[in-house]
């Protein structure tokens, strides 16, 4: 990579940042595409987040990346939210936009549903009118159940949390996405039924991310079957044991890498206007992980 005078900045901003995929998969989309443009991520402890979007928005950097804990916050620091990320009050990806009078306008978008859908898409119509599972209650979950409202409609949804209240305050904040009200919570004690007669089954906790990677959040392997999908989130590691469990059982596997790719996918056409070669930059990425040491 030649940086010269012309090189664009993109950012991924949050704290931690040091784990992060991001810079690999766009470095690698900016490389195959000859784009002319960096990507890196930089720590951004919760008290500095104003002056960093501010100096970011006076350094005319192409984009910018949100992830915890700013991903709320950074909302009210933008001139304008679109919808997605007005319903789940959340925001991972910033355009900055000339409005023609010399300004830049921020605008935040979320990626996070349709990183989530694409995956999907072949299975779509098997989900429609099934039921799901949703397990965990934080701000990944938000995505998948609106997700689930708009877009792939299951007949219901069960969100398996181990703070019950924390998620009905979540099923009510999107209650307008689902009409029907076909939202329901479970403690994880009382869920087994729920799982085994899912369609869908999505893990939207941590729980099984490197290096804790002989944990899962769900223990009844026997919940599993085949036609069944089971869905991670968690992308480090690629194949998670919940996803080995399911499988396991028959179960269709989807991992996080998917959606994360899906997902910076998204931002880089919003920010560029090309479509990332996924595929290619998959190769890139997974066999940048197999050559580093353990």
């Amino acid at each position: 990579m030649v940086i010269g005078p012309g090189t664009r900045l993109a950012t991924l901003i949050g704290d931690p940042v040091g784990h992060s995929l991001s810079p690999a998969i766009h470095n690698a989309a900016y490389r195959i595409q000859g784009v002319d443009a960096v990507y890196l991520s930089v720590r951004v402890p919760i008290g500095q987040l104003r002056d960093a979007v501010v100096g970011l928005k006076a350094m005319g950097v192409m984009g910018i990346n949100v992830t915890i804990p700013h991903k709320r916050s950074v909302v009210e620091l933008l001139d304008e939210v679109r919808a997605d990320a007005q319903a789940i009050g959340a925001v991972n990806t910033i355009v900055l936009k000339d409005d023609g009078n010399g300004s830049t306008r921020l605008i935040g978008e979320n990626t996070d549903v349709s990183g989530f859908i694409a995956p999907l898409a072949p299975l779509r119509e098997s989900i429609r009118d099934k039921s799901a599972v949703i397990l965990g209650a934080g701000g990944a979950a938000r995505a998948v159940l609106y997700a689930c409202h708009t877009s792939l409609r299951p007949s219901k949804v069960t969100v398996v949390a181990r703070k019950p209240a924390r998620a009905q305050q979540m099923i009510d904040a999107l209650a307008q996405y689902s009409p029907e009200k076909t939202v329901s919570v479970l403690p994880f004690d009382d869920a087994r039924d729920a799982v085994a007669e899912a369609k869908l089954v999505v893990n939207t906790t941590p729980v099984g991310t490197y290096p804790g990677v002989h944990a899962t959040p769900w223990m009844h392997v026997d919940s599993f079957r085949p036609g069944q999908i089971a869905y991670d989130v968690v992308y480090n590691p690629v194949e998670t044991r919940f996803l080995r469990d399911a499988q396991s059982r028959g179960a269709a596997v989807l991992n996080g890498m998917e959606m994360l790719l899906a997902q910076a996918s998204a931002a880089h056409t919003l920010w560029t206007g090309l479509r990332m070669p996924i595929d290619e930059v998959r190769e890139t990425v997974l066999g940048q992980r197999r050559d580093q040491p353990a």
